[in-house]
């Protein structure tokens, strides 16, 4: 049960938005190539995963964290780098939850249930208003029934989209122009997919008697089984469209009730999914806005812990369902292996609650998470029609340093060069991940700000933008064959 268990939460991490644009990955790639590129990022992926376990496995009781491990391994530029990624991330991705909500979900599902049409601007707000009230929440605990909730209702989703989409749409099996710039730019998308490393530090607290290779079979058949479902969708939905392919599954679908129960499943993915993920940069940022640090404890009492503040635990606390698990205490003492401030984080059940902060402060916590939310809400209402360009962003960034490229730095500076060929593949391969994400990262990057940076030279405030593609005369299907792409 215990590995059925673990195999079911990262599966719901893994598994979510990103899976309805797979079929635009396929446009711009062509069915083999993006079967390819998605199997080889997946095999990445894999790869730095497994290596993080192998660090969380090899470090000291006292690394409980991503970011205790980055700075373990790396020093304070590492645990930054770690904070600032997965910060980021947070703070990024409900943008595309609301854009998606505002420009897809809610008009659809307010058009077959007969209310008053608005444009997609004030749909945005309306959902951003919708969750506040959620967001207000202090922490979100004992969430991962909701979370799996979430994730059946994006398979929900997928199925109704691609099956009414193969019975009732009409075939454009256009074949895609195979060029370097469309498979570059499907990389934030992927990455956006994958974000599996976020997850193993807290899984590796949970299952600490579990031996790391145990760990990483599980980890592998559940990412195997993820990429097959990628590539079955991204292969159905381009042998319907070709390179014609949206961005969404939603977009071709036609209105009706199958559209509206697939919307509808993807409103309450995004709904769980959107609190959940914001959860714990909000729980650091008030910490330090309100000078609620961590307690330091006396001499006696101290373990050599770390004395920052915990990010990715808490967020994947919450997707496990149970307060922040502690470490088992090691025989030996860590202190001579250990270089942090000696600050003990506390346990779970000394973990701050509301009756902490005072009524104003409460208030300007409300304030606080009403700016953040209200920032989110109104870049989305300028980016509503960068939908694909916002994932392959945060993809293609706070995505990729997380969980491509730190934790092969990790192994790096943590594991010595041995004499064997395992040991040679492992670090040869640790190198060619970083160099391959640096490069396509960058592309990828690059790519997306120039297209966001475009559309948003259309927007007007309250007005809904118009769609890129059709923008200054810019071609509808850029990634078609020439004479086909209009």
């Amino acid at each position: 049960m215990d590995d059925v268990h673990c195999i079911v939460i990262l599966f719901t991490y893994t598994f979510g938005v990103a899976s309805l644009s797979m079929g635009h990955v396929f446009a711009s790639t062509g069915p083999i190539m993006g079967s390819v590129v998605i199997y080889f990022l997946s095999a990445c992926n894999l790869h730095a995963s497994a290596l993080l376990a192998k660090c969380m496995a090899s470090a000291p009781s006292s690394v409980r964290t991503f970011d205790d491990l980055g700075l373990f391994a790396c020093g304070r530029f590492g645990q930054l780098a770690v904070v600032l990624s997965e910060s980021l991330s947070c703070l990024l991705t409900p943008i595309a939850f609301l854009v998606l909500c505002g420009t897809e979900l809610l008009p659809s599902i307010a058009s077959y249930l007969g209310l008053p049409h608005l444009s997609t601007t004030y749909w945005i707000i309306v959902f951003a208003l919708i969750m506040l009230p959620i967001i207000y929440i202090p922490t979100l605990k004992e969430t991962a029934a909701l979370c799996v909730i979430g994730s059946l209702a994006t398979i929900i989703t997928d199925s109704v989209a691609l099956s009414t989409n193969l019975t009732e749409h009409a075939m454009a099996p256009r074949e895609t122009q195979i060029t370097a710039t469309g498979v570059l730019t499907a990389y934030g998308t992927i990455m956006f997919a994958f974000g599996t490393a976020l997850l193993i530090p807290p899984l590796h607290r949970q299952r600490a008697e579990s031996s790391p290779e145990h760990f990483i079979l599980l980890l592998s058949v559940t990412l195997v089984a993820i990429t097959c479902l990628y590539i079955i969708i991204g292969s159905a939905t381009y042998y319907q469209f070709g390179c014609t392919a949206p961005s969404t599954l939603l977009e071709s679908m036609p209105r009706g009730l199958a559209k509206t129960v697939a919307t509808s499943a993807i409103f309450v993915h995004i709904a769980i999914a959107y609190p959940v993920i914001m959860s714990p940069t909000i729980f650091v940022l008030e910490r330090h806005v309100f000078g609620k640090e961590y307690t330091t404890l006396s001499e006696k009492d101290i373990i050599g812990a770390t004395s920052s503040p915990i990010v990715g635990g808490e967020c994947t606390a919450a997707l496990l369902g149970q307060a922040m698990p502690s470490s088992p205490s090691d025989n030996e003492s860590d202190t001579s292996q250990n270089p942090y401030t000696a600050v003990q984080y506390l346990d779970s059940t000394e973990k701050y609650t509301t009756t902490e902060f005072t009524t104003w402060e409460q208030f300007w916590r409300i304030i606080l998470r009403t700016t953040i939310v209200f920032v989110q809400c109104f870049l989305a209402m300028m980016l509503q029609a960068s939908f694909s360009d916002i994932l392959s962003l945060i993809g293609a960034t706070t995505i990729t340093v997380p969980c491509m490229i730190m934790p092969c730095i990790c192994y790096l500076k943590m594991f010595p060069p041995e004499s064997t060929w395992r040991s040679y593949m492992n670090r040869y391969f640790a190198v060619f991940i970083i160099i391959i994400s640096i490069i396509m990262g960058i592309y990828s990057t690059i790519n997306a700000i120039t297209n966001i940076k475009n559309t948003m030279s259309t927007y007007h405030m309250f007005q809904p933008a118009p769609h890129k593609l059709y923008v200054n005369g810019t071609k509808h299907f850029p990634y078609c064959q020439l004479g086909e792409q209009n």
